[in-house]
């Protein structure tokens, strides 16, 4: 039970430290590094000036002002020196180190029978108003308009900049904001554990980053108020993960970086394996392709084998659907009518092999109902019942049929096949005004 509680605290007091990282990693999509300098940082300068007797509480918000200053020496030189962001935050961990060495002193401070922000107080009741306040205070500069351009620049800089944005200016913000919460985290940490250490930031972006991947593989949120609140559970989770697998009898205390990063490989695979078990899924309950429905079509007696090979033959000649095989003449006239001018059209069958009788039956044996018909297409009725004979190279000859394609005996179409409707005559003459 000891240890459980031990990890809802530590899960609340790195949840800062998990909700800066989410600002870089997730909202800006910048690989920032310095996490591991800054989170000492806040703690070298909270235990500095705790020893020296100034309040806790100023002591904690001038570690939140050095981490925002060190996340503002990253954005510097990432956007005005033009250094690549993975290198900048490299550069400013590595100064990290001997700046948070000056601070201290020595290598560690211990902190043990001076006040802090936790004299007289459970960190469980205190923690949990700390982080819902900052939680909400973060969601709130999200929506505004500074925080909505921050969240476009992560989303679309180019589109950004587009529209008069200073990206500049939101990324440097941006990741000063991140590394202040870091290091408010450290603070804090630094209170609670009773010393400070030079070495005590190694390993934080990791655990950040496992807090961010747990809290959206558990919630899969999408919205900042639900994504925050995750990141939040996920910083807790971990903890809990990491204690029950310290009591594992042959795991050991330094374990614990092994452990981190098994959790980090599973959350990042977990999501993964998610995604391809629903894409199997979803093509498994796909409908059965075009062939499938054409063969039990044949099998049903509702198409013929030799329909079937002609099919088969144009598509693989063409390499691709020239339409959709499996939709055999259905039973109505006029559909079977519609369905032969389909595939004519597209080359599945070819003139000669196209069943003129079946075209009329689409008619109903009606010459009106035909010459109508034809009769839009500047196709005289006698001409209806010329012969199609085709062209020494297996296709029709050099004239054009009704349809608009290649054809012999027939006149070719007075307008395009998708025209748009033709007003009427007293209609034409109707002025525009009116």
């Amino acid at each position: 039970m000891v240890q459980i509680t031990g990890a809802l605290e530590l899960g609340l007091l790195y949840a800062l430290m998990a909700l800066g990282v989410y600002i870089t990693f997730r909202i800006l999509d910048f690989p920032d590094l310095t996490v591991d300098g800054s989170f000492t940082t806040g703690g070298a300068i909270a235990a500095v000036l705790i020893t020296k007797d100034v309040s806790p509480w100023l002591a904690t918000i001038a570690a939140f002002a050095g981490g925002m200053l060190a996340g503002a020496c990253t954005g510097l030189l990432h956007t005005k020196g033009k250094i690549n962001g993975l290198l900048s935050g490299i550069l400013m961990m590595i100064a990290l180190y001997s700046i948070n060495t000056r601070i201290m002193g020595v290598p560690n401070i211990s902190l043990i029978g001076v006040d802090t922000v936790f004299s007289g107080i459970s960190v469980l009741v205190m923690m949990p108003i700390v982080v819902v306040l900052i939680k909400l205070l973060l969601d709130g500069f999200l929506h505004t308009d500074l925080g909505l351009a921050l969240r476009a620049t992560g989303d679309n800089e180019r589109m950004i900049r587009s529209l008069g944005a200073n990206t500049d200016t939101t990324k440097i913000i941006g990741v000063s904001l991140s590394n202040g919460l870091v290091a408010l985290s450290g603070a804090l940490i630094v209170q609670q554990s009773g010393f400070a250490d030079i070495s005590m930031g190694i390993g934080m972006i990791v655990i950040g980053l496992a807090s961010v991947i747990i809290g959206e593989a558990i919630t899969g949120a999408r919205k900042v108020f639900w994504v925050t609140l995750a990141v939040v559970i996920g910083s807790i989770v971990y903890r809990l993960v990491v204690a029950l697998a310290l009591r594992v009898e042959w795991l050991e205390a330094y374990d614990v970086k092994l452990i981190t990063a098994v959790i980090v490989i599973f959350a990042l695979v977990f999501p993964s394996m998610q995604r391809s078990v629903s894409q199997k899924r979803r093509h498994a309950n796909v409908r059965p392709s075009c062939w499938a429905r054409a063969g039990s079509r044949m099998r049903e007696g509702n198409a013929d084998a030799g329909n079937f090979e002609r099919i088969e033959a144009v598509q693989s000649r063409n390499g691709r659907r020239e339409d959709r095989p499996g939709r055999y003449p259905p039973s109505s006239e006029s559909g079977r009518f519609r369905h032969h001018c389909r595939q004519q059209r597209s080359g599945q069958i070819d003139a000669d092999e196209y069943d003129f009788g079946r075209a009329e039956a689409g008619y109903g044996g009606n010459p009106d109902r035909r010459a109508e018909h034809y009769g839009a297409s500047g196709v005289q009725a006698e001409q209806l019942d010329r012969p199609r004979l085709s062209g020494p190279d297996g296709r029709n000859g050099a004239a054009y049929d009704d349809r608009g394609k290649p054809g012999d005996g027939l006149p070719a179409r007075t307008e395009p096949r998708f025209a748009l409707r033709r007003q009427p005559e007293e209609a034409r003459d109707v002025p525009r005004s009116a």
